[in-house]
């Protein structure tokens, strides 16, 4: 028998290390674009997107983003 475990929220990994950065330079490269103002954002406010899905992420935090610069930054995170 084998077991897959899926951390969404970061509990048994620290994703948070790993997530943060990802998502600062995909924001900044939105700023770069123009298509939103840039602010600071806390690593609380970035801690508590982690669990959701890259869609309700972005609705979430950006809902006026045009939905094409959603998935590109969705992709950018997911590479980075």
């Amino acid at each position: 028998t084998k077991t897959i475990i899926f951390d969404y929220d970061g509990t048994i990994h620290h994703t948070l290390g790993i997530y943060e950065p990802a998502f600062r330079e995909t924001y900044q490269w939105l700023t770069e674009q123009k298509v939103t103002e840039e602010r600071e954002i806390g690593s609380v406010e970035i801690a508590g997107w982690l669990g959701l899905n890259s869609k309700e992420m972005w609705n979430t935090f950006l809902p006026e983003l045009d939905q094409s610069y959603k998935e590109q930054a969705s992709r950018m995170v997911g590479d980075l």
